[in-house]
């Protein structure tokens, strides 16, 4: 059973795929997925979708898409003695850098390996 890691800790990955599973296309499955408190960072087969929920009630929501195949750089900065979270830095080609943070129980050599993998699968 797949699951997702995040502050909440240890969730059942149906229940984002049930909220989400709408933002895919054919072919598309979720790989994993990393929750904080409000927002869902979904790593699919082919991109990361960055949900970002606004405002107070959290009904406003941006759904951000990065093509694993426009990453052309990342780094994982892990949580420290002080940090309290995990950052993850994303270059794509066209945008810039995308800074997103994740909480302090994330595996970042997890995160870094899922990453890495896609985007070289996208670069044979």
């Amino acid at each position: 059973m797949a699951k997702f890691i995040g502050v909440a800790g240890v969730t059942n990955l149906d229940d984002v795929k049930k909220d989400y599973q709408n933002l895919l296309i054919e072919g598309e499955y979720m790989e994993v997925a990393f929750k904080t408190v409000r927002d869902v960072n979904i790593f699919t087969n082919y991109r990361i979708i960055f949900v970002d929920r606004q405002g107070i009630t959290g009904k406003k929501t941006e759904f951000f898409s990065v093509p694993y195949a426009k990453i052309s750089a990342f780094a994982i900065e892990s949580a420290g003695m002080l940090d309290i979270d995990v950052d993850v830095k994303i270059w794509v080609e066209g945008l810039g850098m995308i800074i997103k943070s994740f909480g302090r129980k994330v595996d970042a050599a997890e995160v870094q390996r899922i990453i890495f993998s896609y985007v070289q699968r996208c670069q044979k």
